[in-house]
């Protein structure tokens, strides 16, 4: 039974793949199988053509693997992930698109070759045994990260295991791991500015830190109320800055002024996205997903797009909008499913559904050029997913 059917670009080849875990390649124009692609060791969830060169096919499998394959000679050129014994927490593209960096959740991080599949040395960082807060600058050239210790004690007949947390937040260059600087502070979320020279720490004893990342000086800070589970988010523009949590009312400043345009009281949020042009706001709560318009002295409420699951609290939900806005994606399990849904947003409907994960999605991003679609689970795997053609799919 063929599962994904996938064009290359240029239209010239189809990949099929089917229960019997092979991948055939077709000659669209000859009508003629191209190559036989054989090598995964379970189901193949996701197929999908390199954007720039439709002899590159990525697959992925319920067997914990990425693969890139050469369609014209049916060989394997290389596999991204191989079964992660860590969650996938992270991923971001460079700005030329052609590294792909994702980081786990012991404070590993991994670099492929986009084109090839080619893994690079991961940097050496000093791990912690659990990294609780970390992130890429967008272009993926410097990554922070602050996680816990764990201490074992016993005395012959009892063991006790503790958890510390780290009081230092570091922050490294990429590729090369190359440590930058070191903030204080028991961090609760760590982003950064869209060009990258700022970096906000949102800390639990209820304040938000704006710091320079070359200098390490602190600039300024915002107070806000004590929680367990804030994050902190900018816009891509750098203009504005949100705060959101379980326990915490969501809230949005100016990144200058510090002057504070937040909605009516909406608490128990557990994601909040920006559109790319930073017009759009979408915060994804126990009602739903509440879409509003960023406007100069307020953030207006539009609508509340109805979405499922979502009693289950202390859950992690991934909400993203598409390059321009029409679509808003979300990766919510559905009866121990695991898709990345759709939506449009002016209609205020479900689209499509992409399916191929086997466990919790706990990223999303989209390449620079908005193409590419990359997922990461706790399954151990990263997708790569052609954006183009399914969007274009979905709205026949």
């Amino acid at each position: 039974m063929i599962s994904r059917l996938s064009f290359s670009s240029d239209s010239t080849r189809l990949a099929s793949c089917s229960s019997d875990e092979t991948i055939i390649v077709w000659d669209v124009e000859k009508r003629r199988q191209l190559s036989r692609l054989i090598g995964h060791k379970d189901n193949i969830k996701a197929i999908a053509f390199s954007p720039v060169d439709s002899e590159i096919l990525a697959s992925g499998s319920a067997d914990g693997t990425v693969r890139l394959w050469n369609t014209t000679t049916g060989k394997e050129s290389a596999i991204l992930a191989t079964g992660h014994t860590a969650s996938v927490k992270t991923l971001t593209f460079t700005a030329g698109n052609t590294l792909l960096c994702s980081a786990v959740s012991n404070g590993t991080v991994q670099i492929w070759d986009v084109r090839t599949g080619k893994e690079f040395p991961s940097p050496d960082f000093p791990h912690q045994d659990t990294t609780t807060v970390m992130g890429f600058s967008s272009d993926a050239t410097l990554f922070a990260s602050n996680g816990t210790e764990t201490k074992v004690e016993s005395d012959g007949k009892t063991t006790i295991e503790t958890w510390s947390d780290n009081n230092e937040t570091k922050f490294w260059m990429m590729p090369t791991g190359d440590e930058l600087t070191t903030f204080k502070g028991n961090a609760l979320d760590i982003t950064f500015s869209p060009d990258n020279k700022l970096a906000a720490i949102g800390l639990r004893e209820g304040l938000i830190v704006f710091y320079d990342v070359n200098s390490g000086e602190m600039l300024r800070s915002i107070e806000v109320e004590e929680a367990f589970d804030r994050k902190v988010v900018f816009s891509p523009n750098g203009k504005l800055i949100a705060t959101y949590g379980a326990r915490v009312n969501t809230r949005i400043w100016y990144t200058d002024t510090l002057k504070e345009i937040s909605p009516p009281q909406i608490d128990n949020v557990n994601e909040v996205v920006f559109s790319l042009d930073s017009k759009q706001l979408a915060l994804h709560h126990t009602e739903g997903i509440e879409l509003c318009s960023v406007i100069e002295t307020k953030i207006k409420q539009l609508k509340t797009v109805k979405s499922h699951w979502l009693k289950n609290q202390g859950y992690q939900y991934v909400i993203l909008f598409s390059p321009d806005g029409k679509y808003l994606l979300e990766a919510t399990p559905s009866w121990l499913e695991y898709p990345i849904q759709i939506w449009n947003i002016k209609e205020g409907k479900k689209i499509d559904a992409l399916n191929g994960h086997k466990q919790w999605i706990h990223a999303l991003a989209f390449s620079h050029d908005g193409k590419i679609l990359a997922s990461g689970s706790s399954d151990g795997t990263v997708l790569l997913w052609d954006w183009e053609k399914i969007i274009a799919d979905a709205t026949k």
